[in-house]
């Protein structure tokens, strides 16, 4: 990353949140798109709001150049912790520098590693070059693009050894192109134990098996996320429409449809 790509300093909003933002000269995607108010809806809304009404600690895993960290923590400035996964060198380089222009550093952990199913060491994959400063994209799993391509090895870590055991767990974002399953596999005593809503993508080569046993196992609503939004269903699937889904312990569905309906995120019978 250039010098002259980070010495610039926008700002992102998403409702009343605003973060500082490097846009590394336009090549930010994740910039793009959260300015010109197409990325990714209702999630930004939903993870800010959720931050506010929770606390706790939030956990982005596969956090790129980290838009999510720094809505959830601009959102709860004294009761919210986070950790942020993100073991792409130009991912987290760029992760790092967006936390020091919020000053945010004493209330993140940046985790340079990846989640799996075990702990040991892979190889992240990326797509092939795209011309821009910041892929962003990576995955462990050697399919989720087409010519993907072997970068490096990364060090792996279930997420059931990855965080503090005195931290409560509240609210989980994972978005590791089509590892999401292995993830699960590794989170299941901590998931067991902090009962967090988990908010995770589902693309079209995911492995729907393991997060429809996931949902079922842990007593878990699953939502897809609609531009209009929330949309109840009884099978994780992959709909190009909404690949981001809500996975919420049953017992606090209520409380999560009201966090969501504060954030302008209805729950639907049907998308538009």
């Amino acid at each position: 990353m250039s010098q002259q790509s980070t010495a610039v300093v926008g700002e992102l909003a998403v409702g009343s949140t605003r973060v500082r933002f490097h846009p590394l000269d336009g090549n930010d995607q994740v910039y793009r798109e959260i300015d010109s108010g197409v990325f990714e809806r209702p999630l930004p809304e939903l993870i800010c709001e959720c931050a506010r009404a929770l606390g706790g600690t939030f956990v982005d895993i596969g956090a790129n150049s980290g838009i999510y960290t720094l809505l959830a923590l601009a959102s709860n400035r004294h009761g919210l912790r986070c950790h942020a996964f993100e073991p792409y060198p130009v991912a987290l380089a760029a992760l790092k520098a967006n936390i020091e222009a919020n000053s945010m550093q004493d209330r993140v952990v940046v985790h340079e590693i990846a989640l799996s199913d075990s702990n040991g060491v892979a190889t992240l994959f990326l797509p092939p070059p795209s011309g821009a400063i910041l892929e962003t994209s990576a995955s462990l799993n050697p399919v989720f693009k087409d010519h993907a391509v072997p970068s490096q090895q990364v060090v792996t870590k279930k997420f059931d050894d990855a965080i503090p055991a005195g931290e409560l767990v509240t609210v989980i974002k994972v978005d590791i192109e089509g590892h999401e399953d292995k993830f699960l596999t590794g989170a299941m005593d901590r998931v067991a134990r902090d009962r967090p809503y988990i908010f995770i993508e589902v693309l079209q080569h995911a492995n729907v098996d393991v997060a429809n046993l996931f949902i079922r196992r842990f007593d878990f609503v699953n939502y897809e996320l609609h531009t209009d939004g929330l949309l109840k269903m009884a099978e994780v699937r992959f709909n190009i429409r909404a690949w981001n889904h809500a996975f919420i312990p049953s017992e606090r569905a209520p409380e999560f449809e009201r966090i969501a309906a504060a954030a302008g995120v209805p729950t639907i019978a049907e998308p538009r």
